[in-house]
């Protein structure tokens, strides 16, 4: 019988498996909610028929896999390494399913990695820890990327060591004229986003959006009103500058209180057709990262220039199409 916890590869079971202490250990350390930050269940609860039962539906999952042939198998790695907390991470049963798909090249170790310190220092400010873990690495948890802020994600990407292949980006008038070349520019970008420890606060996490916050960098995942976005990919003389008004200027905002964060959005850095349909929407819900620019107090409104913004993968993601195993 499969318990909670237990890793299962290819239909046997993993040799490198965790003790129930470490399991326990790396449960109670995630406050046993899942680590991915697009999901964050709760993963432990009351049975409902059994007055002093429980439910689990939490794993401890393997950052690199238990046996060879698993997900993310490293070789050279220790056996004590491979059954250490360490080399845990706590799941729901479903997310732990999706990083395992396709070999988990999709989710590697070092962002399994930043999941699990982002979470349990998410927790750690919970417990009344030191306000310095409230800041955490943004990790890019888009689904799709419609706005890239090139020029300020290429010195960001410098500053590392990193660059952008300009060919990709500086001659060309739109992102959306790139053809089959965008997809090269968005593996570079995704390359940064994930070699680069881009600090942030959460923007549900910023209490006051005064003038102290201007400069800082945030990330939000939250529903957005959009306005003055063009039908269809701009061309020739409507390709022209931002006004510099806001209000003029195609842009998303919604409200924080009491009052408007907006975020003018230049059209030539809008990634595909299907992109612009997002922002024609009229409301729609985004996730990725900014920095305050500016702080109006009199109009009560708040300027911010983004780096990357796309539609956030949610916790029901298409690819967890397996039924989860019953605990």
């Amino acid at each position: 019988m499969l318990r909670c916890g237990d890793v299962v590869y290819g239909g046997t079971m993993g040799t490198g498996q965790f003790s129930a202490a470490s399991k326990r250990t790396v449960g109670m350390r995630a406050g046993y909610r899942c680590s991915n930050p697009s999901c964050g269940k709760q993963t432990v609860g009351p049975s409902p028929v059994d007055p002093s039962g429980t439910i689990s539906v939490g794993v401890a999952a393997h950052i690199r896999a238990a046996s060879p042939g698993g997900p993310r198998y490293d070789a050279g790695q220790a056996e004590e390494d491979r059954i250490s907390i360490e080399n845990a991470i706590w799941l729901c049963e479903k997310c732990a399913a999706l990083i395992d798909k396709s070999g988990g090249v999709d989710f590697p170790p070092d962002l399994l990695h930043k999941w699990k310190q982002m979470h349990e220092r998410a927790l750690f400010a919970e417990l009344g820890g030191s306000a310095d873990y409230l800041e955490r690495v943004w990790l890019p948890n888009l689904a799709q990327i419609d706005y890239i802020n090139v020029p300020r994600l290429a010195m960001l990407a410098a500053q590392y060591g990193i660059k952008l292949r300009r060919n990709l980006w500086q001659d060309t008038q739109r992102l959306s004229d790139l053809g089959g070349e965008l997809n090269e520019l968005l593996l570079d970008v995704e390359r940064v986003l994930r070699d680069v420890d881009l600090l942030s606060i959460p923007l549900d996490q910023v209490a006051d959006l005064s003038t102290d916050v201007v400069g800082l960098t945030v990330s939000f995942e939250s529903a957005f009103r959009t306005k003055n976005f063009p039908d269809a990919p701009v061309t020739g003389d409507e390709l022209r500058s931002l006004s510099g008004a806001w209000q003029k200027d195609p842009h998303i905002y919604r409200k924080v209180n009491n009052r408007r964060l907006v975020m003018v959005l230049d059209p030539r850095w809008i990634t595909t057709s299907t992109a612009y349909v997002d922002f024609q929407s009229g409301h729609t819900r985004l996730g990725g990262v900014c920095t305050i620019k500016s702080v109006n107090d009199t109009e009560g409104v708040v300027l911010a220039s983004p780096l990357v913004v796309g539609i956030p993968i949610g916790p029901l993601h298409p690819l967890l199409d397996e039924k989860p195993v019953a605990c």
